[in-house]
């Protein structure tokens, strides 16, 4: 990678970031001091209060974001796809997490089954 391409990347990364935080912040005095919606009165959508419904869709994007930058990570090597044995060792601690088992064994049990697939060969 060109140290340029690098540099102006990860200064984009940074000013992004440094926004993102602003911006939470901002509505986040925003939204506890009430926001616009505290006179009682409902949105024109008919949803209801608007803080609670800012406060629920900013919930969610954190959810999205994270599963997003999971599922890249458990797929992808650099540019190149992993192997089968990332991607189910990733499956068996979802699956482990999903059946509510604690998460340092949910790790456990995805390393373990990462490991042993590549021991046996399965990439």
């Amino acid at each position: 990678m060109d140290t340029q391409i690098f540099l102006l990347s990860a200064g984009a990364f940074i000013v992004a970031t440094y926004l993102i935080r602003l911006a939470g912040v901002s509505w986040g005095h925003r939204l506890a001091a009430g926001g616009p919606a505290s006179s009682g009165r409902s949105s024109d959508t008919g949803s209801g209060d608007s803080s609670a419904t800012a406060r629920l869709w900013l919930d969610r994007a954190a959810v999205v974001i994270l599963v997003a930058v999971a599922a890249t990570q458990a797929t992808y090597d650099g540019q190149d796809l992993t192997g089968l044995s990332r991607i189910l060792g990733v499956a068996v601690g979802i699956v482990a997490l999903w059946r509510r088992v604690p998460m340092l064994l949910a790790v456990l049990l995805a390393m373990a089954t990462t490991a042993g697939l590549r021991l046996l060969g399965v990439a």
